[in-house]
């Protein structure tokens, strides 16, 4: 049997959040902080790559706002081997080519070019 203390690691080891950073994260997340759910975005995908997880929080922080959400969910996206997904990262990159940083744009285009020539 898994003490309360094993039983939180293992429920919050696709984060690395204890339990209480989680829930403040998520709420956060849920209330509009785009950087709260990129946060939480990245986390996932950190531990667990582009997993539903990661692409429901980056999904939300770039409802909130988050430009670096955009290319994070794009370069998330054309990971998954789902043709609509792939299609949809095109769609987070090229809006990051008009509306991301410098760096981002470059990264997106790179990305974009990877896409169409069917190496991602």
């Amino acid at each position: 049997m898994q003490t309360v203390d094993q039983a939180a690691v293992s429920l919050n080891a696709g984060t690395g959040y204890s339990p209480s950073e989680l829930v403040k994260l998520e709420r956060d997340a849920v209330d509009g902080s785009p950087e709260a759910a990129l946060s939480l975005g990245r986390s996932y995908a950190l531990n667990n790559g582009p997993s539903d997880e990661a692409l429901h929080w980056l999904s939300i922080a770039v409802e909130n706002g988050s430009k670096d959400a955009m290319y994070d969910l794009g370069v998330y996206l054309a990971l998954r081997s789902d043709p609509l997904y792939k299609e949809r990262a095109k769609y987070w990159l090229k809006r990051v080519i008009r509306e991301g940083s410098p760096d981002d744009q470059a990264n997106a285009k790179t990305h974009l070019e990877y896409i169409d020539e069917g190496k991602r």
